[in-house]
């Protein structure tokens, strides 16, 4: 692939700096490569180099251009495997205590469009890299084995191992990174790990990020990081916001003011992933802008959240096991799908937001002839058509197995109600048995009691 010929590999030596050594004008009649065993020592950094005889004016960058001592003419060119690819080692020594020097370099040489590798292993960050200014996707050997750690203190939230500006179409895919104790000042967490600030003209659109695990490793009630993704767009007018972002199963925790900050978006979706607390701190969403220039149309779509914050947002459409969901009159339009297990504000009405079924009981075990109470934090009596529960099994039998669920209008024996004039509580009775249809006789058939649960739900 790329400019591979007929070369061979007759000679080796064990680093960079033992091939400036070698004056390239010899091979000029054999055309033969030399394979240099690492960049700084052998076995990180190795590959085939060639000799590009007529070449007197790229400049020395360490990495995949190297100039022989004394050889004014001619260059060692490093073998690129395939076409703008590139790999971290390359760029210098992988045992060093921070890679930033390295992704530095990397991104300042390689052509935009290009993918820049990560090998596996653990990769500190002991300073702030410069900004990404360009096309690229940063790709590592996958999330559980190719490691970040965010290991400097940031002045502001997008202080950030990745901050994108003018990189529009850029990737991160692929690897984790953790936030240790060194990002934090005087005990708050400080940056954040990706960000996208858009200042003057700059714009970086359609940035996508896939299969990363983003977190904190900051002890309980700690964070180490304002945020875990920061996106400002809210200064760029025409067209308004950072637009076109996605995220692919990525999975974020914590951050002292919240998880995931989406500050004047437009056309955003995050499908698959979770954003849950860590060392006690947020799992938040917040979907926000500025009165002059909102949200608008951002999809999220992921397992589980800790808490969704709308405002300034129209038309945001969420769904998944959502703690808590609050907003502002400043939202519109916008629905939440799925569950919420804990608080919601009561601003929907005011703000045009829909609601979607409140977890409000999770499971309550069952007895026979037995009323229960359910309270509620809704604030308003609950009419009986709103409520809704699902048995769910916790041992198996009747074929059924476990974690099974059965909707309660497919049953005999549990009746609901709403508590007259209650406006913190729902009930429901047992009676002397609970029948459902049974998968594997097909008829009618009672349940043990100890082997099914119940899950409550309203409807706002």
């Amino acid at each position: 692939m790329g400019n591979c010929k007929d070369f061979s590999y007759d000679i080796s030596v064990d680093n960079i700096s033992e091939l400036r050594n070698i004056d390239g004008n010899i091979f000029l009649d054999k055309k033969k490569l030399v394979y240099v065993k690492g960049h700084t020592t052998p076995g990180s950094g190795c590959g085939p180099f060639y000799w590009e005889s007529t070449d007197s004016v790229s400049p020395d960058n360490n990495s995949t251009i190297i100039q022989a001592n004394g050889v004014p003419v001619g260059r060692w060119k490093r073998l690129i495997p395939e076409i703008n690819y590139f790999d971290l080692s390359w760029f210098g020594d992988l045992s060093s205590s921070d890679r930033t020097p390295l992704l530095n370099t990397a991104i300042s040489e390689i052509p935009s469009g290009s993918v820049l590798t990560l090998p596996a292993g653990s990769h500190p960050f002991q300073t702030r890299p410069n900004d990404i200014n360009k096309q690229v996707w940063i790709l590592g050997s996958g999330k559980t084995v190719t490691g970040i750690s965010k290991d400097f203190q940031s002045q502001n939230a997008w202080d950030a191992v990745f901050n994108f500006t003018n990189a529009n179409s850029s990737r991160l895919s692929n690897f984790n990174v953790y936030a240790t104790g060194g990002s934090q000042q005087n005990g708050i967490g400080t940056g954040s790990i990706v960000s996208i600030n858009i200042t003057g003209s700059n714009s970086s659109d359609a940035i996508v990020l896939e299969d990363l695990w983003l977190s904190s490793t900051a002890p309980s009630g700690q964070a180490n990081t304002e945020y875990m993704i920061y996106v400002d767009g809210s200064i760029r007018t025409s067209p308004g916001g950072v637009r076109d972002m996605s995220m692919r199963d990525c999975f974020v925790f914590g951050g002292e003011y919240g998880s995931v900050y989406l500050k004047t978006v437009v056309d955003f979706s995050w499908q698959g992933g979770i954003c849950v607390a860590a060392g006690g701190k947020k799992g938040v969403v917040k979907v926000t802008g500025i009165s002059s220039n909102k949200s608008y149309a951002v999809n999220i779509d992921i397992d589980n959240c800790i808490e969704l914050d709308i405002d300034y947002a129209n038309y945001v459409v969420a769904r998944g096991l959502f703690g808590k969901v609050t907003n502002t009159p400043n939202a519109f339009g916008c629905h939440v799908g799925g569950i919420v297990s804990g608080t919601v504000q009561d601003n929907w009405v005011d703000s045009g937001v829909s609601l979607p079924r409140v977890l409000i009981k999770s499971g309550q075990a069952l007895s026979a002839n037995t009323g229960i109470t359910v309270p509620h934090s809704l604030g308003s009596r609950v009419p009986s058509s709103k409520i809704f529960a699902e048995l769910r099994c916790i041992s198996q039998e009747l074929g059924f197995n476990v974690g099974d669920t059965v909707n309660i209008d497919g049953t005999q024996g549990i009746t609901f109600y709403s508590l007259n004039n209650n406006t913190t509580s729902v009930g429901f009775t047992v009676g002397d048995n609970i029948s459902i249809i049974s998968p594997s006789s097909g008829l009618l058939s009672n349940i043990t009691l100890s082997k099914w649960v119940i899950d409550v739900y309203v409807e706002r």
